[in-house]
């Protein structure tokens, strides 16, 4: 999943600090326009070393914050545009910083200063609001469950945009608000002391697109309520809403930028769905990622890694340290069992459920498939769970501390391996139970064979598109299987388009099933399609002949695939795998690749608890067999 160029060692360093100096500076105008007022602190260290910080203002007076390689006194001073304009009190750095700052490299991807690999795992925390009404209390929370890792937005609605926020006070055109920033400080604390890594977003879609979760019509930069932009594509090209983009990079970096708590300036969330998009234009967006990129990295002192998302085919990732997709397919198992082999580090910023509202059993399944699948696929990092009010008022959050434990036992967030899949000896008698594994795209193969390529799902869209999109729907989906004797199968329909879709089931091209949905079905629960299949081979072909799409969900054929089914990890002297079977099945747990020897399995019902087994490996084959404690079990063999 990653390039050797990401592989290489780098010698740990360590980082002295941090020091904020507070001063007051002889400047005019916008205290946040760095073009009228470039504020700046040297410090003078030790051995004649000078270091630069970039200053802010916080609202009342300006400061710098300075962390260094190097320890001992400094003297610094201030500048305004590039004039002396004070000396300030001297300084001592003494602490050191645990682990330093995230950096490409290490065996999955990511390591800190120090050489510690780092593998993201955690849940997004985008804004406040529901049950979650103050960030800092809850990052503190997703520290003592063993995270490391969250995403969080600089929107106006719970303000935290410094130029638009909702309840404080308006700060006057082109600057920012003191309460916006001082919100940000609580953040940054809290993820420091939490030891929670997480990616700043610096800008979302909402406010730069009239189509998709627009903010368009409220946003004060629009020329309708003042502003000065005729459109949401204006953003990427206008000159002064360029500088203020630059303005508030620039602000990130001098107030935070010091702190390792930030994993990586995140340019935007879901690009896509701006205006020059649908527009044809998306070299624009291109190019102002590529210009936005180069302005963080001449700036920032500690070379935060940048990244963005969402969509892989955009030209929004040539300057990006590490690329970011989101998804929300009806299986997040397939969705990041089948991501494409990339050049840089690669893990989901956002992944759910299709049926986003669907129940906490759906939610819990896609907790699990983002993290274990992601670890056993050997990406950078866990397919990070995007409906945190969810986790809060399902109390999911035991889901998560069980994975940082288990995802730690294995050591495969630490380590390399060879991915693998076993039936581990069960027999044939199980279920084929499919979900698409991609959202709303063109299926990337439409004709399987099952149960052998039950696990290319992943190319599946969960759309079955009808007349408004032929072109996503070049070919209908066709499902061929042998099974010894009569069966029903069952297509599961979750949702259909606003002007409504329709499933139709042939069986060997025979007409089995049809039903329309009119457009604005609610979908309490899926409407389930039962097909009788006789013995022997048979092709199942799904196609929709409505007006527009329908959502798919479950898709089960009963008996006609392996009793388990096995996705691993292997290196050698340890594996992992995830189990998905019968409780109270007896497996051989095949496929290890261990040298011989004896070895603990701890088996981890995920529904449950664990349980240890001695394991003895001869000829590289285990000395017995085990029971499978629960029906989706987790399993470190060391």
């Amino acid at each position: 999943m990653i390039a050797v160029a990401h592989l290489v060692a780098a010698a740990p360093v360590v980082w002295y600090g941090p020091v904020t100096v507070v001063f007051k500076a002889p400047t005019s105008g916008n205290p946040y326009d760095p073009v009228q007022n470039d504020v700046r602190v040297q410090f003078q260290g030790p051995k004649g070393t000078t270091e630069s910080r970039l200053a802010y203002y916080d609202g009342r007076v300006w400061k710098a914050t300075l962390l260094s390689r190097t320890k001992g006194a400094f003297r610094p001073f201030a500048t305004v545009n590039g004039r002396k304009v004070a000396n300030l009190p001297p300084m001592t750095l003494k602490a050191i910083q645990p682990h330093g700052f995230v950096r490409l490299g290490g065996p999955k991807g990511f390591r800190m200063d120090d050489g510690t690999p780092y593998w993201p795992l955690g849940h997004n925390l985008a804004w406040a609001g529901g049950p979650i009404k103050d960030l800092p209390t809850y990052l503190r929370k997703m520290g003592q469950e063993g995270l490391n890792w969250s995403r969080i937005w600089a929107n106006h609605w719970d303000d935290k945009n410094p130029f638009w926020p909702m309840q404080a006070p308006k700060p006057k055109p082109g600057e920012m608000s003191p309460e916006v920033l001082r919100k940000w400080d609580a953040i940054v604390a809290a993820s420091e002391q939490s030891g929670i890594r997480f990616q700043l977003t610096l800008f979302h879609h909402g406010p730069w697109s009239s189509r998709v979760n627009s903010n368009w019509g409220e946003n004060p930069w629009n020329a309708k309520n003042g502003g000065w932009l005729q459109t949401p594509s204006d953003f990427f090209t206008d000159p002064k809403a360029q500088a203020l983009s630059r303005a508030w990079l620039r602000y990130a970096i001098a107030r935070w930028g010091h702190s390792p708590a930030i994993m990586a300036w995140e340019l935007f969330n879901e690009v896509e769905w701006t205006d020059p998009n649908y527009e044809k234009r998306e070299e624009v967006v291109g190019t102002w990622h590529d210009a936005m990129a180069d302005y963080i990295r001449s700036l920032d002192p500690y070379h935060h890694l940048v990244t963005t998302s969402s969509r892989l085919d955009l030209p929004i990732y040539r300057k990006m340290d590490f690329l970011q997709p989101h998804g929300y397919p009806p299986s997040v198992e397939a969705l990041v069992a089948a991501a494409p082999k990339m050049d840089k580090p690669f893990f989901f910023g956002e992944v759910g459920p299709g049926q986003l509202d669907g129940s906490r059993p759906v939610q819990v399944q896609a907790i699990r498939d983002g993290i274990y699948t992601a670890l056993l696929m050997g990406q950078a990092g866990a397919a990070q769970f995007w409906t945190w009010d969810r986790v809060a008022s399902d109390h999911m959050e035991p889901e998560f501390a069980r994975a940082a434990k288990l995802v730690k036992l294995s050591g495969f967030d630490r380590l390399p391996g060879t991915i693998y899949r076993s039936d581990l000896d069960s027999g044939l008698g199980g279920n084929v139970e499919l979900r698409a594994g991609a959202g709303w795209e063109t299926s990337k193969q439409f004709a399987y064979r099952l149960p052998e390529e039950s696990h290319k799902l992943g190319r599946l869209s969960g759309y079955l598109q009808g007349k408004a999109h032929p072109e996503m729907q070049p070919q209908p989906v066709t499902l061929t299987f042998t099974t010894p004797k009569a069966l029903k199968a069952t297509v599961e329909v979750t949702g259909t388009a606003s002007t409504g879709g329709e499933l139709t089931i042939d069986v060997d091209g025979t007409k089995a099933f049809n039903q329309s949905f009119a457009g604005g079905t609610r979908f309490r629960e899926p409407v389930v399609a039962t097909v009788d299949v006789p013995a022997g081979t048979h092709t199942l072909t799904l196609r929709n002949d409505g007006s527009d799409w329908v959502q798919l969900g479950k898709i089960t054929i009963p008996g006609i695939a392996p009793r388990a089914i096995a996705r691993g990890i292997r290196n050698g002297s340890r594996a992992a795998l995830r189990v998905k079977g019968e409780k109270g099945l007896s497996v051989v747990l095949r496929g290890l690749g261990l040298k011989d020897g004896r070895y603990t399995a701890t088996l981890a019902d995920l529904d449950g608890g664990d349980t240890t087994v001695p394991l003895v490996i001869r000829g590289g084959a285990p000395n017995r067999r085990v029971t499978l404690p629960g029906s989706d079990v987790f399993i470190v063999v060391k």
